[in-house]
């Protein structure tokens, strides 16, 4: 009975015309491993039937698909029986335009080895996740879209009741078109009705647009009605300031009000930050 499946550069570019009538039985496979176009992998996925303690693994090029794949290769990894990953710690990172990962892992994530000299979202390489899902040069105008299709990911295909540290860095290229963060209703959607209901979520390390909402988030709302648990909050940027308006509030003035209103046992700035000094 096949175990582990490896799938890498081997994927069909041109698509098969029709499908088969009957998906493959694989409740055996304990580690499934795709790389190649997004399409490709999506066909792959939708001929298959899997348990949801398989360990998923895509890599996939989105630049000869249509927009909404993405969203079908989700629906498609949902279908075959994979759902209901439970991870401790998850990870989800979007920067340049049209990319994104998102990884769940078993273990609970070092808040401490972040390398805060350079802002990127921090993936325990040193631990297999449990599910990796990864997609470049997808066809997107901007990346609005991205905190939508993590949100959908968490929902469709993750169970979050055990997950206690949070990676998150959403690069929405805000300060090179505005001069400022403009996160867009999609970020709070995720905050609010995802990532703010875990209960065990006590560490967040947060850079982007991202962090921005999640200080607008704390300051709104009571302690007990989200993020409960929250006791660590690593928040790894370096242009807060007074000048710089999130919402017609100034950033500084936003981080001072979360951290008012909100008691977090830890806080940690980034060492790139100068937050205090008088040009700010």
């Amino acid at each position: 009975y096949l175990e582990v499946l490896e799938l890498k550069g081997t994927l069909p570019v041109e698509l098969p015309t029709t499908r088969r009538t009957r998906p493959v039985s694989s409740t055996r496979l304990r580690s499934l491993l795709l790389e190649g176009p997004l399409l490709s992998c999506l066909c792959i996925v939708r001929e298959l039937r899997m348990s949801d303690n398989c360990r998923f693994h895509v890599v996939a090029d989105g630049r000869t698909a249509p927009t909404d794949a993405l969203s079908d290769l989700i629906d498609a990894i949902a279908d075959v029986g994979v759902s209901g990953i439970s991870p401790r710690t998850l990870c989800a990172q979007s920067y340049g335009q049209g990319y994104l990962r998102v990884a769940g892992y078993s273990t609970k994530v070092d808040i401490d080895k972040i390398d805060a000299t350079s802002p990127t979202c921090y993936f325990p390489e040193d631990h297999p996740p449990l599910f990796n899902l990864s997609v470049g040069a997808m066809k997107v105008s901007d990346n609005s879209c991205m905190p939508t299709y993590v949100a959908t990911i968490c929902t469709r295909l993750l169970s979050l009741d055990a997950l206690e540290g949070l990676s998150i860095y959403v690069d929405m290229n805000e300060f090179n078109v505005t001069g400022g963060p403009t996160a867009g209703v999609e970020l709070g959607q995720l905050w609010r009705d995802v990532l703010g209901h875990c209960p065990l979520l006590s560490e967040v390390h947060c850079i982007g647009a991202a962090a921005y909402v999640l200080l607008r988030e704390l300051a709104a709302h009571e302690p007990g009605q989200f993020m409960p648990a929250l006791e660590t909050l690593f928040f790894d940027e370096d242009r807060i300031s007074r000048h710089l308006l999130y919402e017609n509030v100034s950033l500084y003035d936003l981080l001072l009000h979360a951290l008012q209103r909100r008691t977090i046992k830890r806080t940690h700035m980034c060492v790139r930050q100068e937050l205090l000094t008088d040009a700010n």
